[in-house]
């Protein structure tokens, strides 16, 4: 826009054409004496046909003229219709600098997200191992039960009593048995 105006502002100052330029002057006649009054005679018609071209060179820059002007006022025209074209410089500005800020707060909610993604990653890999762990002391706790199974009330010492149960019964009876035999007699 800027350079438009510079433009126009251009044509506007731009100085009319100058008339073509003169034709070579004659050399200048040898100096007169004082108290000489002798003139050569000009030719008849010779200053008609200076007027004349002098007012042809005029109207030729006068029709130069309305033309320039003519060509101004185009292409003010031209420029007051493209700037009605364009839009509000500073609602334009606004809406930028809106949008920047709609960016700029974007650009943070996308850091935090990248941040959570990280601590998530992280409580991820701590999970993984926790649930080794926990798999681990899941396995030693079956063993430990099943010890206490084995050292508890129905577990080993309850098969050795069963196994050894025939013998002391055995053993009992024939203590009975003497018993009663001592007593008898």
């Amino acid at each position: 826009m800027a350079a438009l105006d510079e433009q126009l502002m251009g044509w506007a100052m731009m100085p009319l054409p100058t008339r073509p330029p003169a034709k070579p002057k004659k050399p200048a006649a040898p100096a007169r004496k004082p108290g000489s009054t002798s003139k050569k005679p000009r030719p008849p018609g010779a200053a008609g046909t200076r007027d004349r071209s002098l007012h042809q060179s005029i109207n030729q820059q006068e029709e130069h003229l309305k033309e320039l002007t003519a060509e101004i006022a185009e292409a003010q025209k031209t420029y007051q219709q493209v700037q009605a074209g364009l839009p509000d410089l500073p609602s334009l500005e606004k809406e930028y600098y809106e949008l920047q800020e709609k960016v700029n707060a974007l650009m943070q909610f996308l850091a935090q997200r990248r941040n959570d993604v990280l601590v998530l990653e992280d409580l991820k890999k701590q999970r993984e191992k926790l649930k080794g762990e926990k798999e681990a002391l899941t396995g030693q706790l079956a063993q430990l039960k099943l010890l206490e199974r084995a050292f508890g009330k129905d577990g080993i010492p309850a098969l050795l009593i069963e196994q050894a149960l025939p013998e002391i019964e055995s053993d009992a009876n024939e203590i009975l048995d003497r018993f009663l035999m001592a007593t008898c007699r």
